[in-house]
């Protein structure tokens, strides 16, 4: 583990090219009162940059939404939910279910400002766990996070019982908990779990997308 942290990036591209990158795109998007996914953010769809953000990453990429064609203009394949109605937690397992490998790091599609060096981290921090997820404050962030395939018995017996909270079943698992000092060290102000959620969040994001180097 401390060999892929601290080793060279081609060492932690490597890793990360077992994982695929997936972006969830199912929400209804209720509170932002239009498809936040197609807003624009500095001339692309805010989903878009969420992929671009992923790319840098991954060369396995997926997409996760129950209306493939919208979504069709990215050029990534893309898998519906297998149990309708699961939010988050669905699309989780739909991910986990439809990639070709072990593992999924998986991104809401309203995350515009993912840090390529804390996703990498992240996926190093797998190693040896079934899931990664990093904490900021005093809330952990499952929709920024690594899950293996060894979480889909646990994910699967609580979508079976109708509970979908998406981390539930966290204390199943081997969980690798990335704390806040663990993030600061590659992403100070936590930028990585801001979502655009509402049409407030959606201004501060464009504000904050045009502060950035």
């Amino acid at each position: 583990m401390a060999e892929l942290t601290r080793g060279s990036h081609a060492g932690r591209r490597g890793t990360a090219e077992r994982v695929t990158g997936v972006v969830l795109a199912g929400g209804l998007s209720r509170r932002m009162g239009t498809d936040k996914a197609l807003l624009d953010l500095a001339g692309r769809p805010l989903v878009a940059r969420v992929v671009d953000g992923l790319r840098a990453v991954f060369s396995r990429l997926l997409c996760v939404t129950n209306d493939p064609d919208r979504l069709a203009f990215l050029g990534v394949p893309t898998a519906g939910d297998l149990v309708p109605g699961a939010g988050p937690l669905g699309g989780i397992h739909a991910a986990l279910r439809a990639a070709r490998t072990d593992a999924v790091f998986v991104a809401a599609c309203d995350m515009p400002f993912l840090n390529p060096e804390l996703v990498r981290y992240l996926v190093a921090a797998l190693a040896g766990h079934d899931a990664a997820v990093p904490r900021w404050g005093d809330h952990l962030e499952p929709l920024h996070a690594c899950y293996s395939r060894a979480c889909l018995p646990a994910i699967e017996a609580r979508l079976a019982a109708g509970r979908f909270k998406v981390d539930g079943w966290f204390g199943q698992v081997r969980l690798r908990v990335v704390g806040p000092e663990e993030v600061r060290r590659l992403d100070p102000e936590g930028l990585s779990f801001f979502n655009a959620n509402t049409p407030e969040e959606y201004l501060r994001a464009l504000a904050l997308w045009h502060r950035q180097p």
